[in-house]
């Protein structure tokens, strides 16, 4: 009888190494729960409606699933990546991302100063993912997308606020399926951001050969039939003035080069933003400014497609 149990013991247990062994990522450079979830959004082609594009203060600031509250009838998708530049490479990935045929598709261009810094563009981790990702292992990704869910947390927006609401974390960052990823900082500091953000922005200023790569690729959109959109991503009042004194960011010329291309610059509310670190969105208050943002393309586009 013991040698019996001792034998379905080790079975059990050998079942179960064998079943993590089936369900887990595949063994690679990119086979972190958080590579792979970059790895399965630079992989999107042919998928969205309507995008938002930018950098960090776009990927943590931005929920599609506030957005479409709004616009029910459009497919909408956060492109934001970590350290992003406005390179041709980016620019392809956006047009890439749309769904065919891509007359009335929306593109929103999230403006912020860091994502048009000309000594970025050694670092950007789009460019990086972009240039390394092996297409086997997106196969592979893709086909464990269940799994991916699972690993990912990708949760829906009410099981997003109760997970954040009884959070013990100092730092939660939940990604989702969607490319936004809703984070939180544990106490909050609004000053966390702004020594290095001064240092960013007395060593380098906006590159103006990145701006050009906007206002080329708007026109060619528009020319398409795409309706391109221009939003300056918020951030704290703290480090609005440090961008404005620094950084080169000269906003109401930007507008009209970017209007003169096509584009058409909005301005949702920003009254309830809340940056927990200084710089990007906490996560509700990303919701709200979502719903605004959504409010704003809704007075052009409709709610219909």
């Amino acid at each position: 009888m013991l040698k019996i149990r001792l034998f379905l013991t080790a079975l059990i247990f050998w079942l179960c190494v064998l079943l993590i062994n089936l369900i887990r990522p595949p063994a690679s450079d990119f086979s972190s729960q958080e590579n792979a979830f970059w790895l399965e959004k630079i992989s999107w082609k042919n998928r969205f409606d309507l995008v938002v594009t930018g950098d960090s203060r776009t990927l943590i600031g931005v929920s599609p699933q506030a957005m479409q509250n709004v616009l029910p009838c459009y497919k909408i998708g956060n492109l934001g990546f970590v350290a992003l530049v406005y390179s041709q490479k980016y620019m392809d990935y956006i047009r890439m991302t749309l769904r065919s045929p891509v007359k009335n598709r929306v593109i929103v261009i999230g403006f912020s100063p860091r994502s048009l810094l000309s000594d970025k563009k050694p670092e950007c981790y789009f460019r990086m993912l972009y240039d390394e990702a092996r297409i086997p292992l997106r196969i592979e990704l893709n086909k464990r997308s269940r799994w991916l869910q699972i690993l990912f947390h990708q949760l829906g927006e009410d099981d997003l606020i109760n997970r954040f609401d009884k959070g013990d974390s100092r730092y939660l960052m939940v990604s989702l399926e969607s490319g936004w990823v809703a984070s939180r900082l544990f106490p909050e500091n609004a000053k966390h951001s702004k020594q290095q953000y001064r240092s960013h922005f007395i060593k380098s200023k906006i590159d103006r050969e990145l701006l050009e790569v906007i206002y080329r690729n708007t026109e060619a959109w528009t020319a398409e039939g795409i309706k391109v959109f221009g939003i300056r991503i918020p951030t704290s009042p703290n480090l609005f003035v440090i961008e404005k004194k620094l950084s080169g960011f000269e906003e109401q010329n930007i507008r009209r080069r970017f209007e003169k291309s096509g584009g058409i610059w909005l301005n949702p509310d920003i009254s309830y933003f809340v940056a927990y670190d200084g710089s990007h969105a906490r996560y509700d208050s990303a919701v709200s400014y979502s719903k605004s943002l959504a409010q704003e393309l809704k007075k052009f586009i409709g709610e219909k497609r």
